[in-house]
């Protein structure tokens, strides 16, 4: 393997998709809206990350951010802010990490966070008169957490609460009903026979349970274009004009090219509601428009408000999402918030729409839905209605809540979602509280790019035959230490050949190369040597100490292997026939995942390269098959890491690496990639059958031959 070529293998991870509503009424004044912000965006990060030391007595550099008076007054270094120009006020310098300032110290604020200060002292620094004094001290915030969906503290407001994992279906059942795990009971059932409309009645097909999804190898609810559920009878939710909402759903989309067009996620119907003093009944609608890049649209069928993502979600598909929509109603203007995997997403502004409006907003032939096409829906998942299309994907986990969740009740929900379905969510180091690294970790030796260094220089260039040799002499000669003697060329010939094929030379090569005394005779032993099988059984060796092989489990059972050898055998084949790094590595890894080939060697040879994932100890006699499992994949991780990183990972599973910049964050963001996932969802990986070719085919050796006919 002498061709060494380089290419990252970047693990992934992910999610996607749900909805709800709301209608906007006209603005309140520009205070109002400021005052809102300063409360919602603003004095949350003052208190959770600048109070421990610019709020009450303490109050470092002279600072204090607990009331406008000590904004105004500044600190030692002066004002903190300058209303109406964030790019000179010092607050923003300082947590942008401008100027040589760098605050907080525990670790830089989040750019969402940055703009929204920025916002606040562009529109002024407005802090609510009620603090112009002295205020009390705030209290900290609870510290997030994973927060279960019927905690105390949001059960409340939980209106609908869909969970996979309460259905006791086998793997591939039709589902008839999907209980509602809040108290509110609106289960929703198959729409078989449609939402009437315009007199047609559709015949729509309930969706399919799935034992082990692509979320987390959990329960999920699989949608196909034509399924639909739906709650009957119509009991929507209880809704005024003004009120605030929150949805949180885990989905997987397929990729782009599995369906296009017009898909509906999620929609639902309202009781009626106050709205310009008339009383009418409300529908909205969460759609993906496969067409445009994967937009995602929120609309309501009175045209009161709208938010539309112009930014794709062609990236997430195939990965499974956390899709967070928070609708809240203040004293500022109704306002909209996607949130994906965690993250806030850029968005339009909340619109007034025209009926055209709407009908432009959804790009389907058909109007968003009226009461009138409603008589039988109050919520419903997918093609359950007749004027929207339904979705493709899987769908694990949906909950609504009649309330904004604060920031860190969202967070804290998504963190308990995130570690159920094995999702790494945005903002996981907020959640974790992990310290980015520090300049000293950052320029570790072993985390700096290669570079050609500079030779140095010799003062006996005679003895230099390679530019390695430059660096050898280079420290002898610091040392005042001479190289040793040249070897006669009998002992040269035993060391090459000992070193690459773990034998002696015979006495017919000894005499060969003894008699050869042409200027390329040394080269054409190596070349015989390279050439030799036993040059890869050697030097496999060496590789299989580093990825842990054995022909057994070990630990408690010790089991035997059967077929650990034809592993072993690819090493050596890998190594005998110059396999280029990259491609070793890559098969080994990810050879079950790589583009179908036509080749059935290649394919024997790809899925035979991954028992690098098999081989090694096993606890066969572990009881809890999720532990097993998770230790599997630490397994995975560890020997990933010290074979390809040089980096001993696994001590991040439990606390951040003590030595190495490894944080606890980075080693679980390895489990949600794809490797690990679909290591899993292969389970019967050894019985994977070939298409074999009659005789005259393809298969040309034997070896090829024996290994499809034994997996």
């Amino acid at each position: 393997m002498r061709s060494v070529g380089n290419r990252q293998i970047r693990f992934l991870f992910a999610l996607c998709v749900c909805l709800i509503t709301g209608t906007s009424e006209s603005a309140p004044g520009g205070e109002d809206r400021a005052r809102a912000h300063f409360e919602r965006f603003v004095r949350p990060v003052f208190v959770e990350r600048c109070h421990k030391c610019h709020a009450g007595e303490t109050h470092k550099g002279g600072l204090r951010l607990d009331g406008s008076s000590g904004l105004k007054r500044g600190g030692e270094s002066g004002a903190a802010v300058v209303p109406g120009s964030p790019d000179v006020s010092l607050l923003i310098q300082a947590v942008r990490h401008e100027q040589g300032l760098r605050m907080p110290p525990d670790g830089r604020l989040s750019e969402r966070q940055i703009s929204d200060i920025a916002q606040w002292i562009r529109e002024g620094a407005h802090w609510p008169e009620s603090d112009s004094a002295d205020p009390p001290r705030a209290a900290p915030p609870t510290a997030v957490r994973p927060l279960t969906p019927d905690d105390a503290e949001v059960s409340g407001s939980l209106s609908l609460w869909l969970r996979a994992d309460t259905l006791t279906l086998s793997d591939g059942d039709a589902l008839a009903v999907w209980p509602d795990s809040s108290v509110h009971h609106r289960d929703l059932s198959a729409a078989t026979d449609g939402v009437a409309h315009d007199g047609r009645v559709p015949r729509f097909t309930p969706p399919r349970y799935v034992r082990e999804s692509f979320l987390g190898r959990r329960p999920a609810v699989r949608f196909q274009i034509t399924s639909g559920l739906t709650r009957r009878p119509g009991d929507s939710f209880d809704s005024f004009a003004e009120t605030s909402f929150s949805i949180v759903a885990v989905l997987q989309l397929p990729p782009h090219s599995v369906a296009s067009g017009n898909q509906n996620l999620v929609g639902f119907s309202l009781n009626p509601v106050v709205d310009r003093g008339t009383a009418v009944r409300q529908a909205a609608v969460v759609a993906v428009n496969r067409d445009n890049e994967c937009r995602l649209s929120y609309v309501t069928s009175q045209g009161t408000s709208a938010k539309i993502l112009d930014g794709s979600l062609g990236s997430l598909s195939g990965q499974p999402m956390i899709l967070t929509i928070i609708r809240s109603v203040a004293a500022a203007a109704p306002q909209t918030q996607f949130f994906i995997n965690g993250q806030s997403v850029a968005m339009v502004r909340d619109q007034d729409l025209s009926h055209a409006d709407v009908r432009s907003a959804l790009p389907y032939s058909a109007d968003l839905p009226y009461s009138a096409d409603l008589p039988d829906a109050g919520v419903w998942l997918g093609r359950a209605v007749q004027s929207l299309a339904g979705f493709q994907g899987e769908l694990g986990e949906l909950l609504i809540y009649s309330q904004d969740l604060s920031e860190f009740q969202r967070r804290s929900v998504e963190a308990h979602l995130a570690d159920k379905f094995w999702i790494v969510a945005g903002g996981a180091e907020d959640l974790a509280g992990i310290p980015v690294l520090t300049p000293e970790e950052r320029a570790f030796w072993a985390y700096q790019p290669v570079r050609d260094p500079p030779l140095p220089p010799v003062r006996d260039d005679a003895w230099v035959q390679s530019p390695v040799d430059r660096f050898i002499l280079s420290r002898l000669e610091q040392m005042e230490l001479s190289p040793a003697q040249s070897a006669d060329r009998l002992t040269l010939l035993r060391r090459v050949t000992f070193d690459l094929t773990g034998l002696p030379p015979t006495p017919g090569d000894a005499v060969a190369y003894l008699s050869d005394t042409t200027p390329t005779a040394f080269e054409r032993v190596v070349d015989r040597l390279l050439q030799s099988p036993h040059y890869g059984e050697r030097w496999a060796r060496h590789w299989l100490d580093m990825v842990r092989y054995a022909e057994s489990t070990a630990n408690d059972a010790n089991a035997v292997m059967r077929f650990a050898y034809r592993y072993r055998n690819y090493v050596i084949d890998a190594l005998n026939s110059d396999m280029p790094y990259d491609q070793f590595i890559e098969e080994q890894l990810a050879g079950d995942l790589l583009p179908q080939s036509e080749d059935p060697e290649t394919v024997a040879r790809r899925i035979i390269a991954t028992g690098y994932l098999m081989i090694g100890p096993r606890a066969l006699a572990e009881t809890d098959k999720e532990q097993s499992r998770l230790d599997i994949v630490d397994d995975q991780i560890d020997v990933t890491g010290r074979t390809f990183l040089g980096l001993t990972l696994a001590c991040a599973r439990c606390h951040d690496h003590k030595f190495d910049a490894i944080r606890a964050v980075d080693y679980y963001a390895l489990w949600t990639t794809t490797r690990w996932r679909a290591f899993f969802a292969a389970r019967n990986r050894s019985r994977t059958k070939f298409a074999t070719p009659q005789c005259g085919g393809s298969i040309r050796s034997r070896r090829a031959r024996d290994a499809i006919r034994s997996l």
